[in-house]
């Protein structure tokens, strides 16, 4: 089946857009993007940065693919 994708999985191909993600998990855009890329956040001296849980292959455009959602 790979074949037909230039030997990649298809379940790895980047699709979806975060906010479809969300949509299909239910799940707030706000936690996936926080999973997906990262977060700075306040802290009290200055601020710390989220690091990203779920890796995804591309950062521009922000897909996920579907190995991703269901690691969700």
């Amino acid at each position: 089946m790979t074949e037909l994708y230039g030997g990649i999985d298809p379940r790895s191909i980047p699709t979806y857009s975060i906010s479809d993600a969300a949509r299909y998990l239910h799940i707030p855009a706000g936690t996936i993007r926080s999973w997906a890329v990262g977060r700075h956040y306040p802290i009290t001296k200055g601020s710390s940065f989220f690091k990203l849980l779920i890796p995804i292959r591309n950062l521009k455009p922000r897909l996920l693919s579907f190995t991703n959602l269901i690691t969700v």
